[in-house]
């Protein structure tokens, strides 16, 4: 790839989808993408920005990526083709995406005038867009869990905003020791683990900033289902590690030692049994 103001990158699950994003060298950049886990890239059909931001589904076929000129473009094909999101021209938009791609966020830095900017999200791969008015800020990074319910937003004000219900509700969470102008956050699959960071201590030019960590060790949800005469036991891969236990009858338990196989489209662990003739119970643990 060309030597230039490189700003924004993602990968699917399995690493070999691949997507960067480029600034260019002053007269904005084009996205490129790689089928080989970076050992070839090719130009892909997104026209000239200045990109910030690029997030992918899990299985590498969705893209969303957000720049500070055209704002946020979309492709269901792995970068072949895109199109406008039809989100407003705002500028500096940040996007994230979860596991399947079709819950999206992205959030503006400014509205117009400088007004702090607000968050969109999207149920439908980014169909349509709701604006969510229960909150405002100076945008610079979001990110999302796998499964979609979990959004944690970082601001330059500074302060985080986390929802665990899709942007239905929201806390602000003031962190310890100062700061100023969060640059970015990342979130588990799980949600579970959070880490931003502070560019300065007070104010632009001030002490380096702090990085800040939040985990919490929240069981995941066990689902089950049949596939198609087996027991497939399946939950979102967390952040900490947990065991599978079986009991007949919610008072021993046992551990289930055989190895869950990730599943690359959801990011769930999935454990198939063979079905029994008596009932059984089954949970999650932490060890």
């Amino acid at each position: 790839m060309p030597v230039q103001q490189w700003y924004a990158v993602a990968s699917s699950a399995d690493g070999t989808k691949l997507a960067a994003g480029s600034r260019g060298n002053g007269s904005g950049g084009l996205i490129y993408t790689s089928t080989n886990s970076g050992a070839d890239w090719q130009p892909a059909a997104a026209p000239t920005n200045y990109w910030r931001t690029i997030a992918s589904s899990a299985d590498g076929t969705r893209l969303i990526a957000a720049g500070d000129v055209f704002g946020v473009y979309l492709s269901t094909d792995s970068g072949n083709s895109w199109t406008h999101a039809g989100l407003p021209p705002f500028p500096q938009w940040t996007v994230a995406s979860p596991a399947a791609g079709t819950k999206l966020v992205a959030a503006d830095f400014a509205d117009s005038n400088n007004i702090s900017g607000h968050i969109f999200t999207s149920t439908d791969s980014g169909n349509t867009w709701v604006s969510n008015t229960l909150v405002s800020g100076f945008f610079q990074s979001v990110a999302i869990s796998a499964d979609g319910s979990k959004i944690v937003a970082a601001t330059r004000d500074p302060y985080v905003l986390v929802s665990t219900n899709f942007g239905g509700s929201w806390v602000t969470n003031n962190l310890p020791g100062g700061g100023s102008y969060f640059a970015g956050v990342a979130l588990s699959a799980d949600g579970g683990r959070v880490i931003t960071g502070s560019l300065f201590l007070s104010g632009f030019g001030g002490s380096p900033g702090l990085s800040y960590i939040s985990q919490s060790v929240d069981a995941p949800s066990l689902l089950l289902a049949t596939s198609p005469a087996n027991l497939v036991l399946s939950w979102l891969v967390p952040s900490t590690n947990f065991v599978v236990q079986q009991s007949p009858d919610l008072i021993s338990w046992s551990s289930i030692t055989d190895t869950p196989a990730l599943n690359l489209t959801n990011l769930n662990n999935e454990l198939t049994l063979s079905p029994t003739n008596s009932s059984g119970f089954f949970r999650l643990i932490s060890q």
